[in-house]
């Protein structure tokens, strides 16, 4: 049997940098593995070390974004799993070097980060460099499955204040697309409780305050409705699971063994994946 756990996972790579913050506040403490410092065409002694620590590596989290950061370091805590980030490091010839990010923890004002991070081949199985979805105002949403169930916008995470709001997006992701019926999602989100007025009325409610979450973060047309039927449109979002089932697993990050652990409906699918190894 496969050994897909994140432990087993993390432990079989080679690690490309550790990032810790100083806890006197001064700029982060960065490490590279020297595989990366050539991928980066940089040294110690080299004037261009200092100034891609200072461009790129810059770990202020904005105040108005430290709660949604706080918020998925506690599920990480509770859960035991992993909290992924996707992002860039800029090399000195300007080449864009893509890493995944493991965070570990935050500073008690939540507004610096530790962090592990791996270079991440942006290729599809052929070799094919895969570019990145886009909304229609623009926006890159990314939605991790793997691990915490985490939605970036432009690099930054969305904050869910009502907890059932998250649940239905992710059951949404979970469905890939298809519209699903009032009642099927009913069935998933309170699986204890018939379809009734009451909870019809439940779910219109849930729906809406996902709708303005969304839509605070100018990204609201990745839900489409008809019919009183609910779906996520895959063609605008970017998505771990999306990517490991069409084939493009250099470029997701790699299936560990959990996946959306907070619900139980999400045991089907982590079936099919674990099926598929």
């Amino acid at each position: 049997m496969i050994d897909t756990t994140w432990a087993a996972w993390k432990e079989n790579q080679e690690i490309s940098g550790r990032i810790e913050f100083d806890p006197s506040g001064r700029d982060p403490i960065v490490i590279f593995s020297p595989g990366m410092k050539k991928m980066l065409g940089i040294s110690h002694s080299d004037p261009a070390w200092q100034r891609v620590l200072e461009t790129h590596l810059s770990l202020l989290i904005p105040q108005e974004e430290a709660a949604a950061w706080t918020e998925l370091v506690h599920r990480a805590q509770r859960t035991g799993e992993p909290v992924f980030l996707h992002g860039h490091l800029r090399a000195v010839d300007q080449r864009m070097i893509p890493v995944l990010g493991v965070l570990d923890r935050l500073s008690k004002d939540g507004q610096r980060m530790a962090a592990s991070f791996y270079y991440c081949r942006l290729e599809d199985e052929t070799g094919r460099t895969v570019t990145k979805h886009l909304t229609a105002q623009g926006h890159i949403v990314e939605i991790v499955t793997f691990g915490i169930f985490t939605v970036l916008v432009d690099q930054k995470p969305i904050l869910f204040h009502h907890e059932k709001a998250r649940e239905l997006l992710a059951l949404l992701v979970d469905r890939r697309g298809a519209y699903c019926t009032s009642q099927s999602l009913i069935a998933c989100l309170w699986e204890n409780e018939a379809a009734t007025k009451k909870t019809y009325a439940r779910l219109r409610k849930v729906t809406l305050r996902l709708r303005d979450t969304l839509r605070d973060y100018g990204v609201e047309d990745i839900l489409e409705s008809r019919a009183g039927n609910r779906r996520i449109v895959p063609e605008r979002v970017n998505c771990d699971l999306y990517e490991y089932l069409n084939g493009e697993k250099r470029r997701s990050p790699k299936f560990h063994g959990t996946y959306l652990s907070d619900y139980s409906w999400g045991e089907d699918t982590l079936a099919e994946l674990t099926n598929g190894l």
